[in-house]
């Protein structure tokens, strides 16, 4: 300093304020002789600017916007710049506020912080700010972490098409649904789901959709096959996979060859009243034969109701039939709910006492008038008469007379309009 005296005083403050950088305070004491004291100096180092804000980022956990199923989070940040004083070092947490002010206790000058104690899911933050040799601390900066190592709920499966896994069915566009899966951290992100043959097979790791419902639009051949799925939530965790067993037969079973030892014949009369029906097993190379469907009436082309009567392969009628034309009816059933086609067999029967026992007396060529004995019961026509002439035995059995001007005959005409025998009566006139 000068020799000029500043003052008495042991104190002084420069009420400019200084820039950052390095100053020197100088003094030295003079004496009313003019005696000046040897200089002394003293350091002033100035810094009022805080250090950068650090900036955080993550490889455990790169996008703030998205979860991520790590839940030992692995941080890092630039190293803050300080011009004056230099980077003292930083002061970071972690919790679950967004805008936590770390302390003001340097923890440490690393650039980097792993947090080893595994985090339970949720959202956290971490929070750093950087301190400079002056004491100036930064603004803090927070970094989003997301967090969910928990997997969705597997899925229910359901189907419209197939509600029983256990059963075979004859639809073959399957149609599939399943209960939204439930995930109450980073929330559900889609379904990965795959239809095919085999019963445990995992689909990839490709989310197909959100939608809780499939069509598979393509028709499967007969089998068995298995729809699988899985749910992936925001964190990328993927549910267990679920599978449902769908069981597909669209082809009915073989028709029936029908024979019976009762009425071996179905165009001839049998005058057994209790018909005994037999039929090959029907086979069914999907879901098996279920059973039969059978009736039996006067109609010829009767469809049996959809009731399975049982799985025998015989059937005998135990109540006595009238005389008259019958059919048996029959069709098969797989475990699908395919009927075949419905087969028939006609059964002819007629008491042996009921057929009209014809006899004749042959005429000569003077005889102008024949004899017809049905049983033992005479009937007699001439050529006088209108032809043909039709005389009626029992139970719709006819007698009918023809006349082909060179010979008469006489046919017997049974209740199904089919002709029994002839007997021919030669007659010349």
């Amino acid at each position: 300093p000068d020799d000029t005296i500043d003052g008495t005083n042991t104190a002084y403050i420069h009420n400019v304020s200084l820039a950052n950088g390095i100053y020197y305070f100088h003094i030295k004491a003079g004496d009313r002789a003019g005696n000046w004291s040897d200089v002394n100096h003293y350091r002033i180092q100035v810094d009022t600017k805080p250090p950068d804000v650090p900036v955080s980022f993550s490889i455990s956990h790169p996008d703030q916007s998205k979860w991520y199923t790590a839940n030992i989070p692995s941080l890092s940040w630039t190293a803050s710049c300080d011009d004056a004083s230099g980077l003292a070092g930083y002061s970071y947490l972690i919790d679950k506020k967004s805008n936590t002010i770390p302390n003001d206790t340097i923890k440490g000058a690393d650039v980097s912080y792993v947090h080893n104690v595994p985090l339970t899911n949720g959202i956290y933050y971490f929070h750093v700010k950087a301190r400079d040799h002056a004491g100036n601390w930064s603004n803090a900066n927070h970094y989003k972490i997301q967090v969910d190592a928990k997997s969705p709920d597997i899925p229910v499966i359901f189907s419209s098409s197939h509600p029983d896994p256990s059963k075979w069915y004859a639809a073959n566009v399957p149609s599939i649904t399943w209960n939204t899966s439930c995930d109450d951290v980073s929330g559900l992100a889609g379904y990965s789901y795959w239809l095919d043959e085999n019963s445990w097979t995992i689909p990839d790791d490709t989310i197909d959709g959100t939608n809780t419902a499939y069509i598979h639009n393509v028709s499967l051949a007969n089998g068995t096959y298995y729809f699988h799925i899985k749910a992936s939530d925001h964190a990328g965790n993927w549910s267990n996979a679920n599978h449902y067993k769908i069981q597909v037969d669209t082809q009915p079973p073989t028709t029936h060859v029908i024979y019976s030892i009762s009425h071996p014949d179905p165009n001839k009369w049998y005058a057994a009243n209790t018909p005994s029906l037999m039929w090959n097993t029907s086979s069914d190379d999907a879901s098996g034969l279920a059973g039969y469907s059978y009736q039996l009436d006067e109609n010829s082309g009767t469809i049996p109701d959809d009731l399975i009567e049982g799985t025998n392969t015989a059937y005998i009628h135990n109540v006595s039939l009238v005389d008259g034309i019958y059919y048996f009816h029959i069709k098969a059933r797989d475990y699908a709910g395919n009927w075949s086609n419905a087969s028939h067999y006609k059964i002819k029967i007629q008491q042996a006492d009921k057929i009209p026992v014809l006899s004749v007396r042959q005429p000569s060529k003077q005889i102008r008038t024949v004899t017809v004995t049905v049983n033992n019961s005479p009937i007699r026509s001439g050529p006088g008469e209108t032809y043909p002439v039709i005389t009626k035995v029992s139970d719709g059995i006819q007698l009918i007379l023809i006349d082909d001007s060179k010979k008469w005959y006489y046919q017997v005409k049974l209740p199904d309009n089919s002709i029994g025998w002839i007997l021919y009566i030669n007659c010349q006139w």
